[in-house]
């Protein structure tokens, strides 16, 4: 599994990762030998990426060998030269053989011959050295190392959620890229190389999430602000390849192309690593539980093939798949609670939160052996299919532990201040205040990939469990919301095949009642204040998954209603007190934007934000529309007159170092607090663990 050497002169095998011997060594005399005739590189490149590219679907240019080169060393080149192993020089003594039999080729003359032979001879006597020398100094057992990396100064690790890393080692095993906010925020795609105590932000990289290597090393693939995006580490400002508003993870090939999702909801892309038009190389499975999923790819060695993860509904572990370039069908191999990579000969994933890994061939992209743990606690992201680790090819593993991540209900007053904790420390997701601002109901993740929902009691610091789903019988809730009188919630849950909508009493009692099912999954957003409709995102595959806003009556009676029908990823949206507008935020013009719109004539639209925003909701009174730029809660004033409306400049009103997620904050009826929900603090040491040579240690138990 291992790419390593100087481009120019691997074999094919060699460039591909697969297992070499000394045949690779013949093919590396050819190219000698080759650029001795020539005075040429055999296959050129201005990255290493283009060499092995070249070396690996191209054959000799043998007219630019001189036109007296004698048959018998053409023949020689020819047979060191052959992508076809069994073809090609089985011993360099076959070599020895020939050029010393030069004579018996049709007539030339005799000082010709021993030119050719001669030259030959330099690097047959070139080869035997370096052998030699290889020979005289034996190679010691490789060294099992460990090393902790801490984030920059000032900064946090971001390896979860939404916009995370997490971390990837480079393909030569000498860097890290990961992903690092500051006090402000502000996010960063960094770089650490293993032999220096620094590393260094990316320029241009602000707001990058998931990061991934070229094959070369020397460039990264990243997305932000609704974009696939690439950056050259020599210098130069990053350049846009594709559309991708909610991408789950890329990887880069050796074929120059990059394999990416462009939403949560999608099937895999393929794209030329400089730019171009997009085409799907994976399909859904259709049978159930159904598809939803596909996301985190991750290149094998022939660079045709990947790994990537598929979710089902319901069931809480991701399918592990490996894909074709060319499209159709995966592979299945196994599962995983998130991320698997190949390394070394070796599939990694994770089995809960131990990284485990079991014997695979790259060749027939079969599984064997038992899975060996090789590391406990390891950071994740069940709901992303995350898992923070990354290996290369020549033994280099990176990992985070703490097997969980926690964060906080906090109160916070109209300037940012604290005013204290609503309950203790939990893997809280999302939050919504009951109307009277007593009670919060909020998603709780477990350890094992599913969720519940719980109330809190604000004022006595205590919550009571609302939904029962556990590892028999599995469910993943969200984005509870409640009703106008507080007498009800609605929430998304992942129950029997599918994400529908459910309603349920608030105290408890009774079961919950289906909604809405539908074939794609569905977010709801809000209730209107009337009690009448509640406003829901729809993921659409013509859209490549990304969602369109509907409204569904709550009597249950009547069809839902589209309210927006645009390729874009518009989510989520809130009713204004009175009912009469809606605001949401789309990337339509580039960036997630706030916008308004009449409910429910939608006669009008108002883009309210000109920076950037995300996650808007209304104070008590419908005078001003908040939402969130980073980490900074910013708000603008609003005026309606009929059905026109004009707003005022955005203003910060808080800056709290830590950016917000969906329903991760919302008003109190008083207008003067707000309650939030802190960053994730992962239950661990907040660096990265460095394991070198952790293959030795595999199998030397």
């Amino acid at each position: 599994g291992v790419i390593l050497g100087t481009a120019a002169y691997m074999s094919p095998e060699q460039a591909r990762g697969q297992d070499v011997d000394k045949r690779s060594d013949i093919w590396a005399f050819g190219v000698l030998l080759y650029e001795m005739l020539t005075g040429d590189q055999l296959f050129a490149g201005d990255t290493a990426t283009d060499i092995l590219g070249a070396i690996v679907h191209r054959s000799p240019d043998w007219d630019r060998l001189p036109g007296d080169t004698p048959t018998g060393i053409v023949r020689l080149l020819k047979r060191c030269l052959t992508q076809e192993l069994p073809e090609r020089l089985r011993d360099i003594g076959e070599a020895r053989y020939a050029l010393s039999h030069l004579e018996e080729e049709a007539p030339q003359p005799a000082a010709s011959a021993g030119i050719w032979r001669i030259a030959a001879g330099v690097v047959l006597a070139a080869s035997a050295t370096l052998a030699a020398a290889f020979m005289l100094f034996p190679v010691n057992e490789p060294r099992v190392l460990r090393a902790t990396i801490e984030p920059p100064s000032g900064h946090r690790l971001l390896v979860t959620r939404d916009n995370a890393g997490p971390v990837r080692v480079s393909p030569d095993g000498r860097s890290l890229a990961f992903v690092a906010q500051d006090d402000k925020a502000v996010s960063r795609v960094w770089v650490r190389s293993l032999d220096s105590a620094q590393s260094h932000a990316v320029p241009g990289t602000e707001g990058g999430h998931r990061p991934f290597w070229s094959p070369d090393s020397g460039s990264l693939g990243f997305f932000s602000n609704g974009k696939l995006r690439r950056v050259s580490l020599a210098g130069g400002a990053p350049l846009a390849v594709a559309d991708a508003p909610e991408a789950r993870g890329g990887s880069w090939s050796l074929e120059g192309v990059i394999v990416f999702a462009p939403t949560s909801g999608s099937m895999l892309h393929l794209v030329a690593a400089g730019g171009g038009e997009t085409r799907r190389v994976t399909n859904f499975d259709q049978t159930e539980p159904r598809e939803t999923s596909h996301r985190e790819p991750r290149f094998l060695p022939d660079g045709r093939h990947f790994l990537y993860l598929a979710q089902s509904r319901v069931v809480t572990d991701w399918k592990v798949y490996v894909g074709d370039i060319d499209g159709g069908r995966g592979k299945p191999l196994t599962t995983s609670s998130g991320g698997a990579v190949h390394a070394q000969g070796y599939l990694l994933s994770l089995r809960d939160t131990t990284l485990v890994a079991q014997s695979f061939d790259v060749g027939t992209h079969a599984l064997s052996g038992d899975p060996m743990p090789v590391a406990e606690q390891v950071t994740l992201d069940s709901n992303y299919g995350i898992g923070v680790f990354s290996a290369s090819s020549n033994g280099v593993l990176v990992y985070q532990s703490g097997s969980r991540s926690r964060n906080e209900l906090l109160w916070l007053d109209a300037n940012g201040r604290s005013l204290g904790s609503a309950g203790k420390p939990d893997a809280y997701d999302h939050l919504a205040l009951s109307p009277d601002g007593t009670r919060a109901v909020v998603v709780i993740n477990e350890t094992d990939g599913i969720s519940n929902l719980w109330i809190a009691d604000l004022a006595q610091g205590t919550r009571t469990r609302f939904t029962f789903s556990t590892k028999e019988s599995p469910g993943i809730h969200c984005c509870p919301l409640w009703s106008p009188d507080g007498r009800e919630i609605i929430f998304a849950a992942t129950r029997a095949g599918s994400n529908d909508l459910y309603r349920k009493s608030a105290d408890g009692s009774g079961e919950a009642v289906l909604l809405l099912d539908a074939s794609e999954d569905l977010w709801c957003y809000d209730w209107s204040p009337d009690g009448k409709f509640v406003v829901y995102g729809h993921e659409r595959p013509e859209h490549n998954g990304s969602e369109d806003l509907y409204v569904i009556p709550v009597s249950g009676e009547g069809e839902p209603i589209r309210l927006l029908d645009t390729p874009f990823n518009e989510w989520p949206a809130r009713f204004s007190p009175d009912g009469r507008w809606l605001a949401y935020d789309s990337p339509e013009s580039g960036r997630r934007e706030i916008y308004v719109v009449p409910f429910p004539g939608l006669d009008g639209r108002w883009q309210v934000s000109t920076e950037g925003g995300r996650f808007p909701a209304w104070s008590p009174g419908g005078r001003r529309l908040y939402f969130w730029n980073g980490g900074k809660m910013m708000a603008v004033s609003l005026q309606t007159s009929g059905g026109s409306l004009q707003s005022g400049p955005a203003e910060e009103v808080f800056n709290v170092g830590w950016g917000a997620d969906f329903m991760s904050y919302d008003v109190a009826p008083d207008g003067e607090r707000f309650l939030v929900l802190t960053a994730d603090q992962t239950m661990g040491p907040p660096t990265l663990s460095l394991f070198f040579n952790w293959k030795s240690a595999l199998e030397s138990r």
